[in-house]
């Protein structure tokens, strides 16, 4: 079997769910034997996402990286032999957002970053979210969370 580029292998990921969150997307490459830096592994994937995302419009098909794309990581990262594609069909990639909604949302995500001190501590709160089910589970067990917290402080 032939051996598959980093790159190749998260867009063989990517392209069946292009929304497929970052931490399940590296989960699953060190589930295939990747290994390597988290923080290049997580630029890859955010590379891959975007060079897909821009190729909606010509091709959402994966192709094979480039030599300039593949010296975009620094990082060395273990290449393993990939199992042969599965005939699967093509899942609809939604329209980009709107450009003024993305911006706001990367500028609250920045403020999330600021106040948490830093991007892993809110990677952590986003898989406690992702865990509890979603933002209103999050939030019934946040509330709990915190009563408990207030009764412990007034003992």
């Amino acid at each position: 079997m032939a051996k598959q580029s980093l790159s190749a292998i998260i867009r063989e990921i990517l392209f069946r769910d292009i929304e497929l969150a970052s931490d399940t997307v590296f989960n699953k490459l060190r589930a295939k034997g990747i290994t390597g830096d988290r923080r290049q592994i997580f630029k890859r994937i955010h590379h891959v996402r975007t060079e897909l995302r821009k190729n909606v419009g010509s091709s959402a098909a994966p192709h094979a990286a480039t030599p300039d794309e593949e010296q975009a990581a620094p990082a060395p990262v273990q290449t393993v032999s990939a199992p042969a594609p599965a005939q699967t069909t093509p899942t609809v990639v939604h329209a980009a957002p709107d450009l003024g909604h993305v911006l706001a949302n990367v500028t609250r995500v920045n403020e999330v970053v600021t106040a948490c001190g830093s991007s892993d501590t809110v990677r952590q709160v986003a898989d406690a979210v992702r865990s509890c089910g979603g933002v209103d589970q999050f939030l019934k067990h946040l509330e709990l969370v915190s009563d408990i917290r207030s009764l412990r402080a007034t003992e």
